[in-house]
């Protein structure tokens, strides 16, 4: 019994150094392997991302640019072309429709706080109208006006 006990320990053990001589530096070496690969990677998108903010900057300087050359305000996903040329009411309303587009029509208390700081101390034609009678204002787009 001894004997046969002993035979297995010896075996265990010899099962063990192997493990621990052969198999482990195995698993080491591919994780090794492993996260070289992944720390490369990583380096390499943290340069893309890098370069796509820089990239973003640049296209949003540009855009400023373009903005100021062309004299157009955004706000709330809304774009608002600004001329400084003097037309009545109906031919500014004809210089947008040329354009696609048609004078602002005022939705919220908040556009038309921007409007009035965007254009304090200036003139500038708004989309509202009397033209289908007299003393009834409506917008362009034919809604109603609101007040409050």
């Amino acid at each position: 019994d001894n004997a046969a006990w002993g035979r297995c320990s010896r075996l265990f053990t010899v099962c063990a150094g192997l493990l621990f001589c052969v198999v482990l530096p195995i698993v080491i070496i591919v994780l090794s392997v492993k996260l070289h690969a992944m720390t490369r990677e990583r380096d390499q998108l943290l340069i893309s991302c890098a370069n796509k903010t820089t990239e973003r900057e640049r296209l949003y300087t540009g855009r400023d640019e373009v903005q100021k050359m062309l004299d157009i305000a955004t706000h709330q996903f809304q774009m608002y072309f600004i001329t400084t040329e003097k037309k009545r009411w109906t031919d500014a309303r004809n210089d947008c429709s040329s354009r696609g587009a048609d004078l602002v029509v005022i939705n919220s208390r908040e556009e038309q706080e921007y409007i009035s700081n965007r254009f304090k101390g200036t003139e500038a034609w708004i989309g509202l109208t009397d033209n289908s009678e007299e003393g009834t204002w409506t917008w362009v787009d034919n809604s109603a006006l609101t007040t409050g």
